[in-house]
C-alpha cells in the first residue's frame, strides 16, 4: 500500500496570509456584525503575516494590498452598521463615533495602499482602491452648516474635504497612466462631481465650474471606452453620468446652461433605463431629473421649496401647469415605474413623496385646495411607509431630514398632532433648533408651532434617540 505524500508544512507566515484571505472572504459574504468580525480578523492576520521575517518579499505587496483592502472594508461595514441601528439606539453621537473610527479605518487603508509598489510605483490596482478610500473619507468629513463662532472650523473642514477629492484624483490619473480603464474614469468622474460640489459650497464658483466640465469629460470617456457586448457595465457608467448632468445642471450659472445639462441628464438617464430595465436606479435618478428640471424656474422653485425672505415672482398659471407636467412625468417615468419593479425601494418611495408634495404645493397656489390635500394625502402615505423601516433610509441626519420632511407634509394637510409629535422629537434628539422651526414659511402662523417654541429650547440631548 502507498504512502499519500505530503508537501512541507506551510510557514507561519503562509498560514497567516491565508487565514487572512479566508476571513476577508467570509467578511464580503455575510453582512453586520459578522461581516464586522471577520474584516477585524482579516485585519488582525494581514497585519500578523506581514509581520513575520519569513514572508517573501513577492507575496509582500498582495499583503498590503489585502490588509488595506480589509481596513477599506472594515470602515464602510462600520458606517453601515451604525446607520443600521434602530431609532432607539442610533443618537448624533453614536454616529459620530461610528464615522470617526471609520475615518481612522480609511486612513490607515490610505497609507497601506501606498506602500504596494510594482517597479517603482503604486501598482494600478492599489491606486484605485486608495482613491475609492480618499472619496469615502472626504463624503465623511462633509462639512455641517456653520453655526455662530462656527465659520472657521467649517472652513478648515471644507478645505480638507477638498484637499482628499483632489488626492483622490490624482490617484485614479496615476492608475489611468498605467492602464486605462472604464469604471476608472467614472470613479475619477464621481470624485471631481464632488470635488466641484464641495467648491461650490466654499464659494469657489469659477474653480467649480471648472472642475465639474472636467467630470462631465472623465464620464464621457468612461462611456465611450465601454460596451455591453463586452461585458461592461454600460447602464451603470450612463447612470453615473446621467446623476452627474443632473448636480452640474443645478449649480450651473446660466438658466439655458442649466436648463441643456437638466435635458442631456433626462436623456441619459432615459437611454440607462432602456438597458437595464429591471434595475430601479436608473428610474430613480430619472425622476430625480424631472424633479430638478421643473426647479428650475425661480418663481416655480420658491413654491416647491419655500425659503423665508424669498424675493422670487409668482409664477404664472403656464409656469405652474408646466411644473407640474414634470412633476407628473417624474413619478410615472421615474418614481413609480421604479415601484413597479421594486415597491420597497427607499428612494423611489422618498422620490414619490417629494412629487406628491410638489403637486400640493403647486395645486395650492392655484387655490385648488382640494387636489392639493388628496397629493398631501399620497406624500404622507408614502413617508409614513417609508419610515416604517428607517434603518433603510441611511444614518441620523437622513433619518431626521426625512421626518423633518414627512412633519411639514403633514403641518401642511392640517394633521397637527402627528406633525407636533415629529417635531417635538427632532427638537429633543437635537436634529432642529428652534430658530430654524421659526424660519420655515411651511410652519408659520401655526398655532401649535407657536406653543411648542415656547416650551422648546434648543438643548442636543445627546444620548437620545428618535424612537
Amino acid at each position: 500500500m502507498g504512502r499519500s505524500r505530503r508537501g512541507p508544512p506551510a510557514s507561519p507566515a503562509s498560514k497567516a496570509l491565508d487565514e487572512a484571505e479566508q476571513a476577508q472572504q467570509r467578511g464580503e459574504r455575510q453582512s453586520g456584525a459578522e461581516a464586522l468580525r471577520h474584516f477585524e480578523e482579516a485585519v488582525a492576520r494581514f497585519r500578523q503575516a506581514l509581520a513575520y521575517p519569513d514572508l517573501p518579499a513577492s507575496k509582500r505587496p498582495d499583503a498590503l494590498f489585502g490588509l488595506g483592502e480589509s481596513l477599506q472594508q472594515l470602515a464602510e461595514q462600520t458606517v453601515r452598521q451604525a446607520e443600521g441601528l434602530p431609532d432607539s439606539l442610533l443618537t448624533s453621537q453614536a454616529e459620530f463615533q461610528a464615522r470617526e473610527l471609520a475615518c481612522r479605518l480609511y486612513n490607515e487603508s490610505i497609507q497601506t495602499y501606498q506602500q504596494v509598489t510594482e517597479q517603482g510605483r503604486m501598482r494600478v490596482d492599489a491606486c484605485v482602491n486608495c482613491g475609492n478610500a480618499l472619496t469615502s473619507l472626504a463624503e465623511l468629513m462633509e462639512a455641517p452648516a456653520a453655526t455662530q463662532g462656527q465659520a472657521a472650523q467649517q472652513q478648515q473642514q471644507q478645505q480638507q474635504q477638498c484637499a482628499l477629492y483632489r488626492q483622490a484624483v490624482a490617484m485614479y490619473d496615476d492608475a489611468l497612466q498605467q492602464e486605462e480603464d472604464a469604471l476608472t474614469h467614472s470613479n475619477k468622474g464621481d470624485a471631481l462631481m464632488q470635488l466641484s460640489q464641495a467648491l461650490w459650497d466654499a464659494g469657489q464658483v469659477l474653480e467649480a465650474q471648472v472642475t465639474s466640465q472636467s467630470a462631465l469629460t472623465s464620464y464621457e470617456t468612461s462611456c465611450s471606452l465601454s460596451s455591453s457586448s463586452e461585458g461592461d457595465d454600460l447602464p451603470g457608467l450612463l447612470a453615473n453620468w446621467g446623476t452627474g448632468l443632473i448636480t452640474a445642471g443645478k449649480y450651473a450659472a446660466e438658466l439655458a446652461q442649466r436648463t441643456a445639462l437638466i435635458d442631456a441628464a433626462i436623456a441619459r438617464l432615459q437611454n440607462c433605463a432602456e438597458f437595464a430595465r429591471c434595475d430601479t436606479a436608473p428610474l430613480v435618478s430619472l425622476g430625480d431629473a424631472l424633479m430638478a428640471k421643473a426647479e428650475l424656474n425661480p418663481s416655480v422653485k420658491s413654491v416647491l421649496t419655500p425659503e423665508a425672505g424669498s424675493m422670487a415672482s409668482s409664477p404664472s398659471v403656464p409656469e405652474i401647469l408646466g411644473a407640474a407636467a414634470l412633476l407628473q412625468q417624474a413619478l410615472k417615468d421615474g418614481y413609480s415605474a421604479a415601484l413597479h419593479i421594486n415597491k420597497g425601494t427607499t428612494e423611489a418611495q422618498l422620490g414619490f413623496a417629494e412629487a406628491h408634495a410638489g403637486l400640493a404645493r403647486l395645486a395650492a397656489s392655484t387655490g385648488d385646495l382640494a387636489a392639493a390635500a388628496q397629493y398631501l394625502q399620497q406624500a404622507a402615505a408614502a413617508y409614513e411607509s417609508v419610515l416604517r423601516v428607517p434603518e433603510e433610509i441611511g444614518g441620523f441626519r437622513e433619518r431626521c431630514d426625512v421626518r423633518y420632511n414627512a412633519m411639514c407634509v403633514l403641518a401642511l394637510a392640517s394633521r397637527d398632532a402627528e406633525a407636533c409629535s415629529i417635531l417635538q422629537q427632532l427638537i429633543a434628539c437635537g436634529a432642529v433648533s428652534t430658530s430654524d422651526v421659526a424660519k420655515d414659511p411651511d410652519l408659520a402662523g401655526r398655532p401649535w408651532v407657536q406653543q411648542l417654541l415656547l416650551s422648546s429650547h434648543d438643548v442636543c440631548l445627546e444620548g437620545e434617540g428618535m424612537a
